[in-house]
């Protein structure tokens, strides 16, 4: 007599876990390219978890692939280039961008931009607030490690350093891959040991950027000319 009941019941539980299972949309968000960025959230801010990949800004407009070395440094309309010209490193690490793009304010998709530094402080203070720190203090600026990824890192000595136990990094989801960055004369640089993205924030000509490297516990801000090129993380 109750048989009918029990059915429907379990039934109905096994429809709300394939629900639950099923893929949102708002998980992800596609650059104009196609490709596809898994959304974490990190505090109130919503970020990719992944470097930007895009070869077009979000208006269709291509942005020029600069390989040579002249050309980067002359370059004032907006360039990208993968780390070494190789599109191995493109797959991996994503594209190096330089300053001229982020200031078009139209390279992340629609609905997303550059962080600023007001942005990018607010995100390093979160996770000191949360214990995010390599010793799970709340106090400095301790967070490398949350932030790296598991892997990749050149090898670190001291306790607390990002390349330092990689297996432990990573607790905060941002995944950061140490991409190398391209120097204002278009010399490639310090792949697996360093990672850098851009922030919105400049001043005439010097613009600021984020940089963790493989031997330090901080999350640090640094200033560059828009001809040195760096990987770019957008915020929504």
């Amino acid at each position: 007599m109750y048989f009918p009941i029990k059915t429907s019941f379990a039934t109905l539980l096994l429809l709300i876990t394939m629900t639950s299972c099923e893929k949102n949309d708002d998980d992800t968000v596609k650059d104009i390219d196609g490709n596809e960025y898994v959304i974490i959230q990190i505090g109130k801010q919503k970020w990719m978890s992944k470097n930007l990949k895009t070869t077009r800004f979000n208006n269709g407009t291509p942005i020029e692939n600069i390989s040579d070395n002249y050309f980067w440094q002359t370059d004032t309309l907006g360039g990208y280039s993968m780390y070494d010209n190789s599109g191995i490193n493109n797959f991996t690490y994503g594209l190096l961008y330089n300053g001229y793009c982020v200031e078009t304010e139209i390279l992340c998709p629609k609905g997303w931009h550059v962080p600023s530094n007001e942005e990018w402080n607010v995100l390093i203070e979160y996770l000191i607030s949360k214990g995010y720190n390599w010793d799970n203090s709340f106090e400095l600026n301790r967070i490398a490690k949350s932030m790296a990824s598991t892997t990749g890192w050149n090898n670190a000595k001291e306790k607390g350093q990002v390349g330092f136990d990689q297996k432990n990094n990573n607790k905060s989801g941002f995944t950061a891959l140490p991409a190398g960055k391209r120097d204002e004369n278009g010399r490639f640089k310090n792949i697996e040991h360093i990672t850098g993205w851009w922030s919105s924030t400049n001043v005439h000509t010097i613009r600021s950027y984020w940089h963790l490297y493989s031997n330090r516990v901080d999350l640090g801000e640094y200033q560059t000319t828009n001809n040195s090129g760096f990987s770019v993380r957008c915020v929504k």
